[in-house]
């Protein structure tokens, strides 16, 4: 599985610096939270042009295994001389892999 993301532009200009990286979620449902279970490296290029970062996660699929949720996440920091954080989630995805 893996989860691909970054930032795409900045306006009205380049930043002076910003980071972002990519992790890919999984659903508890006993607590009812999202869990990290792969992160990607930090990506500390600015763009232009579109720079993306990558998460990987590898998990055994057996067919007597509940459907499971994960989702992407994006996390990003542009500094502008003040520092803005967003993050941004995929879709979920329901697969019977843990």
């Amino acid at each position: 599985m893996t989860g691909v993301g970054g930032i795409k532009s900045c306006t009205p200009h380049a930043p002076f610096s910003c980071n972002s990286e990519s992790e890919i979620e999984w659903y508890n449902p006993g607590p009812g939270i999202w869990l990290t279970v792969a992160q990607s490296s930090t990506q500390h290029q600015c763009p232009p042009p579109y720079r993306t970062t990558t998460a990987a996660y590898t998990c055994e699929y057996r067919s007597s295994d509940p459907l499971y949720s994960y989702r992407t996440r994006v996390v990003g920091s542009i500094f502008y001389g003040e520092t803005q954080s967003a993050d941004v989630s995929g879709q979920v995805l329901q697969a019977r892999c843990l």
